[in-house]
């Protein structure tokens, strides 16, 4: 699981780079836990997120090892 917060195609990019075949492989809308919520502030103050965001994008991404 990731927050598209963390940048997903930088994430897919660094994958790829390494080797790995990466993809995103599900994708969902959720509100915020207690984690981000005590981040919030923070986040609004370094322009990461509007003030009335209140939920973010989760993926997982699914990375194989390519052998051969």
């Amino acid at each position: 699981m990731h927050s598209a917060l963390c940048d997903t195609d930088r994430t897919l990019t660094t994958l790829r780079d390494h080797g790995l075949k990466a993809a995103v492989v599900a994708r969902a809308r959720d509100p915020f836990g207690p984690v981000m919520h005590s981040r919030a502030h923070s986040m609004v103050a370094a322009g990461l997120l509007a003030p009335d965001d209140i939920d973010e994008e989760l993926v997982v991404i699914r990375a194989d090892l390519l052998v051969g």
